[in-house]
């Protein structure tokens, strides 16, 4: 008899979590009708724009991360500091003479 209620109770349990699932997804949709039954399905073009955003999320914190790995090196050693000034003074003049309006 056990093996049968043990069948019993995981079907009980199924059907519980199969309805708190319905019931969260007619909230989310904002359905009233007791009869329905939704169905979420996959979306191609959602998922390929979720994982776009999550690859420039991440793209996006890695240059931050470098950027201020370099501003902290210039500030503590002199040497790098004289350095990337050169380089942004050389980048400057570049700009100026390739873009006439600055």
């Amino acid at each position: 008899m056990p093996k049968f209620k043990g069948k019993i109770v995981g079907r009980v349990r199924e059907e519980n979590e199969m309805h708190k699932e319905q019931m969260q997804l007619k909230e989310k949709y904002g359905m009233e009708q007791e009869d329905v039954v939704i169905i979420e399905k996959n979306n191609l073009i959602k998922f390929f724009i979720g994982t776009f955003a999550r690859i420039l999320r991440m793209a996006a914190s890695l240059l931050i991360f470098f950027l201020s790995v370099t501003g902290l090196a210039a500030l503590i050693y002199p040497g790098s500091r004289m350095e990337l000034i050169r380089q942004a003074v050389s980048i400057y003049n570049e700009l100026t003479h390739f873009l006439p309006f600055m």
